[in-house]
Formats: C-alpha cells, sequence, structure tokens
C-alpha cells in the first residue's frame, strides 16, 4: 500500500555491498555476513535502484513501470524488498 510518510525517503546500499544479476533475479553480498541474500527479479529491480539518487516514490515508479503493475503493487514490492534488505544490513 501506498505510504506517503515515506515517499521522500531516499534509500541507499551501503557502500561495501555487492549485487549481482542472476537468471533468477540476483544476489546480494555483504562481506561482513556468511553467504549471500537470493532476490526475486522484483527485489533485484529495487536495489538496484537503492543509488542514493531515487526517492521511494521514484523507485515505485520505476517499478510500476518496469513491471507494468499498479502504484499499490509496485509500493508492496518496494516495502517488501526494503525490509529484505534492512535484514541483511545492505540498505543505508
Amino acid at each position: 500500500m501506498y505510504e506517503p510518510d515515506i515517499e521522500n525517503a531516499i534509500p541507499s546500499l551501503f557502500s561495501y555491498i555487492t549485487i549481482r544479476r542472476e537468471y533468477f533475479g540476483g544476489f546480494l553480498f555483504n562481506p561482513y555476513l556468511i553467504g549471500e541474500l537470493n532476490l526475486d527479479h522484483s527485489e533485484y529491480k529495487v536495489a538496484e535502484y537503492c543509488t542514493g539518487y531515487n526517492t521511494a516514490a521514484e523507485i515505485s515508479s520505476l517499478i510500476a513501470k518496469d513491471l507494468n503493475i499498479d502504484k499499490n503493487s509496485a509500493w508492496s514490492i518496494l516495502r517488501t524488498a526494503i525490509e529484505k534488505l534492512n535484514t541483511s544490513y545492505a540498505i543505508n
């Protein structure tokens, strides 16, 4: 669901985080944790857009356009992906 209180947040991956595209989406590597995090296609897209230059609202719009989905679905994907990245200490 769309959340206006976070629309101006500017998420970014920490500089030590590496993402790698794969056929299923991708991997996220955090050198301070063991193993890697599997990302599906939509989660990988969110990680790609977390550059520190895009607001959450802009990322949501980009996800909606890329996946051809409505705005509420894009916000849901964004929120889920951000929570997943946060649990791996990947997002600032």
